[in-house]
């Protein structure tokens, strides 16, 4: 493929993909080109939920340099171009990117899991991660802070870790994912 744009938009739908080259100033006003030119005229009889992948390549002379994974929502897009304003107020270019944003689901479980044991863990967390299933998280704190007496902080999350039961493991985890995937804030 021979491109002579600034930004090559990638939908993904299904199996297929479908590629349409911008010459445009920035990424904001290629996906209001997309929304408001090509958008209706290729994808409304093809996807009925307005919920598919882009990507939005920028290009200089042909060749990508940055790359931005994006979640297309007809009705975010719909929202931000033709009205600007949400129910609550004016609808902003930060608020917008942000729910547009495409998460990694391929998750690594362990890196998250040892990112969230070193550098979130707390008090408030072990409350959050814990209380899910009605659990008496403080009796998991004291386990954390006793064990972390006895071993260094890295030592302690995989020893804390091999002294809980399954499920009470999927839960810690399950919020170690959550806030590294960026679905949650932190705490601490």
């Amino acid at each position: 493929m021979i491109t002579t744009a600034n930004y090559l938009l990638i939908a993904k739908v299904g199996d297929l993909q479908y590629f349409f080259e911008y010459d445009t100033n920035d990424i904001w006003e290629t996906l209001e080109q997309f929304w408001h030119e090509d958008y209706p005229d290729t994808f409304i009889q093809i996807n009925d939920d307005g919920l598919f992948p882009i990507d939005v390549l920028a290009l200089e002379d042909g060749k990508e340099i940055d790359r931005y994974p994006m979640q297309f929502n007809a009705a975010v897009f719909h929202a931000f171009f033709d009205h600007g304003h949400k129910a609550d107020g004016p609808y902003t270019i930060n608020e917008f990117a942000k729910d547009i944003k495409r998460h990694n689901r391929e998750r690594n479980d362990v890196t998250s899991f040892f990112f969230y044991m070193w550098n979130a863990w707390c008090e408030e967390e072990c409350k959050k991660a814990f209380s899910a299933r009605g659990n008496n998280w403080q009796h998991f704190w004291n386990k954390w802070c006793g064990i972390c007496e006895r071993h260094s902080v890295f030592g302690a999350a995989e020893r804390f870790y091999a002294e809980l039961s399954p499920k009470n493991r999927d839960l810690l985890v399950k919020r170690a994912t959550e806030v590294y995937e960026g679905d949650t804030e932190i705490t601490s």
